[in-house]
């Protein structure tokens, strides 16, 4: 889909940089989940011993 209006090429370009940066939000959100729970299993297993 190409159109030769300017603006609307503008909008998409802003669209996918949204998308980008929601996406690698997500991304950092769930690494930092992740982590959060090895580090509870680690402390678990610490108070085991």
């Amino acid at each position: 889909l190409k159109t030769g209006d300017p603006g609307f090429q503008f909008l998409d370009f802003l669209l996918l940089l949204r998308q980008g940066f929601a996406l690698r939000r997500y991304a950092i959100s769930l690494l930092l989940e992740l982590a959060h729970l090895a580090t509870q299993r680690r402390l678990d297993n610490s108070q085991r011993t």
